[in-house]
């Protein structure tokens, strides 16, 4: 599995300028008890206006999104689809077909990890990062400051329709 996480990368994306964004959804999104995750927002959560930034500021790089909501993934992509741009893609479709969840999880840890730049402040990005580069990801709540998240989260809000908690 880690190997054709490898040669996956490699087929694709070799001598590429290439970014790999994760957008964390599940339980501190969605759940009852997301309350007691406010606390960690930041340190755990990407908003979708945050990650529409992060893929604007990178107009050339080759730009993979990563989640656990494949609903959110797609609505991205399908924005900047009708936006031409075609440098943005789904990590569900480089992952190969017949493995169990735990499979899915490694391979997409080892892709990941091979990319020039990680955004996230996941535990799934932070893992893929110090794998590769023994260092942090980038993270959202440190590359902006308070007023440039406002200002981004007041700019792209509702340009991605997705559920309200998201």
């Amino acid at each position: 599995i880690l190997n054709k996480a490898t040669k996956t990368y490699l087929d694709n994306f070799l001598n590429k300028e290439t970014l790999a964004l994760h957008i964390r959804g599940g339980d501190i999104v969605y759940s009852n008890i997301r309350m007691s995750y406010l606390f960690a927002f930041q340190t755990k959560a990407t908003p979708i206006e945050i990650a529409l930034e992060i893929i604007e500021q990178n107009p050339l790089s080759d730009i993979v999104l990563f989640s656990d909501n494949k609903i959110v993934l797609g609505k991205i992509i399908d924005y900047y689809k009708e936006r031409n741009r075609n440098n943005l893609y789904n990590s569900v479709d480089f992952i190969p077909e017949g493995l169990n969840y735990t499979q899915r999880a490694l391979f997409e840890v080892q892709f990941m990890s091979h990319f020039t730049k990680i955004y996230s402040p996941s535990g799934f990005a932070r893992l893929a990062s110090l794998l590769s580069r023994a260092e942090e990801p980038l993270k959202w709540g440190d590359i902006f400051t308070d007023e440039q998240k406002y200002s981004i989260l007041k700019k792209n809000f509702d340009k991605v329709v997705v559920h309200p908690l998201q």
